[in-house]
């Protein structure tokens, strides 16, 4: 081999070395610029293999459902509820199809069993040869949110309704209905305040009549005996 040939090959040696080290560099580079954005994303973030175990979750999704990456990490979270386990697999089944998902909505439980209203937007993950390896998923708690929309319109409905109430008792009915709606229960009252009379009363349904909205009975107890009377003094909860 000629010497012009031996030190061309040397220089060629050297480029390929270099490029390959500013290419591990870039990589590093972003890789940090990636963790960083995860890290302070305020949004929870999910990562995980298609065999559905978690390869990384962030900061966001630990604070709001409560497991930490050293608890799940290789692991499957069972955090879906059972009657939205056919929806997931269709969620599934579309993200694989599309290779992306947008404004999914759904719910989801947290580690200490409540549950999420959420809106899920993800991507497929794509090795070099393009080949899916797993997804990654942005999960947005929309809980307090759709809370309070429901709430502003249930307010709503109660203040375009008071002009047809006459009696303290029907507009009371009203309200509970309302508000047993809003929270999911089967039972609720509202307490009202006679500082007048130092007395906390509430309007109860008469038992075996059809109407309650014109059979409810006044109860009523004295403030300084109960805890909500002690909650109405001290202006706190």
């Amino acid at each position: 081999m000629k010497p012009l040939d031996r030190e061309t090959e040397r220089e060629g040696s050297r480029d390929i070395k270099k490029s390959t080290a500013q290419l591990y560099q870039e990589s590093r580079l972003a890789q940090k610029r990636l963790n960083a954005m995860l890290k302070f994303l305020p949004d929870p973030v999910f990562v995980f293999s298609l065999n559905n175990t978690v390869e990384y979750i962030n900061p966001a999704f630990e604070r709001v459902f409560g497991w930490t990456l050293a608890e799940v990490k290789g692991k499957n979270i069972r955090f879906i509820p059972d009657h939205l386990i056919g929806q997931a697999r269709q969620g599934m089944k579309l993200l694989f199809r599309n290779r992306l998902v947008h404004d999914f909505e759904t719910q989801r439980y947290t580690k200490d069993g409540r549950i999420l209203d959420i809106v899920i937007n993800g991507s497929i993950l794509f090795d070099e040869h393009d080949k899916a390896v797993g997804q990654v998923l942005i999960l947005r708690d929309m809980t307090v949110e759709k809370r309070m929309a429901k709430t502003n319109q249930i307010m709503f409905r109660i203040s375009r309704a008071l002009h047809s109430y006459e009696k303290l008792g029907d507009l009371i009915a009203l309200i509970t209905g309302e508000i047993k709606a809003l929270i999911a229960v089967e039972g609720a009252f509202i307490l009202l305040a006679d500082q007048k009379k130092d007395q906390l009363y509430f309007f109860q349904p008469v038992s075996g009549t059809r109407n309650r909205k014109k059979n409810l009975r006044k109860s009523n107890f004295r403030q300084t005996r109960a805890l909500p009377g002690m909650c109405i003094r001290q202006e706190s909860p």
